[in-house]
């Protein structure tokens, strides 16, 4: 019984504790077209290499690459993710639209 009240006390308090919005906050916009873009490069170096190694390479190149399109560093792109993530329901908004502009880059390809 008192793991189960020490658990409900733990859900309420990470519940409630809220990451500080960064000083560059990438919109709800410009984080779905930069996910869009990372997915893709990420597909793209899983589909051009059969070597883990050479995948990973290619992976961060095309990354490096989404971020000077952009025009963010990682870093602004991992303190917005982070906040999203603390604000669950617009991240899975988020998500969602990424999900649905991906379906349809593949819908037009096919």
């Amino acid at each position: 019984m008192r793991r189960l009240i020490a658990l409900g006390i733990l859900l309420c308090t990470l519940s409630s504790v809220r990451v500080k919005s960064p000083a560059e906050l990438l919109s709800r916009d410009r984080m779905v077209s930069i996910l869009v873009d990372l997915e893709i490069s990420r597909a793209m170096a899983q589909y051009y290499a059969n070597d883990g190694d050479i995948a990973r390479r290619l992976a961060k190149e095309n990354a490096d690459l989404v971020y000077k399109t952009h025009n963010i560093s990682p870093e602004t792109l991992k303190k917005s993710y982070q906040y999203y993530l603390s604000h669950l329901d617009i991240m899975q908004d988020i998500y969602e639209e990424v999900i649905k502009q991906l379906e349809e880059l593949q819908a037009r390809i096919e």
